[in-house]
């Protein structure tokens, strides 16, 4: 009998043990791939942030502003500028140098939304946001009450179910009283 119990504990402990190793491997094989899939999402982040300041630099350097303009795209004009500021449109020309084109064009028909630019947006009137309207808050009384009348009629319902069990079960047991009855009568001592 002690034997027994020792080849139990024995088969116990092999089994915590392999359930112990199960967990451990299923947890570095979690680990190892949320590590890999966080370091997929860092990558793509950083080649999309790349792109976009690529992006930028181009719009800035060809003329691809936003009105198409030549200009600087508004974004892009703080990423890369010379310490001179030689790059900005307005900015003080050398003596003998030609105006470009670009800075001479005259600003027609640009329109600038100048929200985009804001870093706070105290100065809308509305909300940028249009949130539900609270419902009015029901009366907890009347609640109390409609839900102790729910449950008054779930209890009559209730009620009135089991009668219609019992009865369907004392007809059901009537029923088969009476074809005892006439059973034992057609095959009674008579015949």
């Amino acid at each position: 009998m002690a034997e027994k119990r020792g080849v139990e504990m024995t088969v116990r402990e092999q089994a915590r043990t392999a359930a112990r190793h199960i967990r451990t491997d299923v947890q570095g094989r979690r680990d190892r791939e949320l590590g890999l899939l966080a370091q997929e999402l860092r990558q793509d982040w950083e080649q999309q942030q790349s792109q976009k300041i690529s992006a930028l630099r181009r719009a800035r350097l060809g003329g691809g502003g936003p009105a198409g303009g030549g200009e600087p795209a508004e974004g892009g004009a703080a990423l890369q500028r010379s310490p001179e500021g030689a790059d900005h449109p307005e900015a003080p020309r050398a003596a003998g140098a030609q105006p470009s084109i670009e800075a001479s064009r005259p600003h027609v028909g640009r329109s600038v939304d100048i929200s985009v630019f804001s870093s706070t947006h105290h100065h809308r009137l509305e909300p940028i946001v249009d949130r539900e309207l609270p419902a009015a808050q029901a009366d907890a009384h009347e609640e109390a009450q409609k839900e102790v009348q729910r449950l008054q009629e779930w209890r009559e319902e209730e009620a009135r179910r089991r009668e219609e069990q019992r009865d369907k079960a004392r007809l059901r047991g009537r029923s088969a009283l009476r074809r005892e009855q006439l059973t034992q009568a057609s095959t009674g001592p008579g015949h």
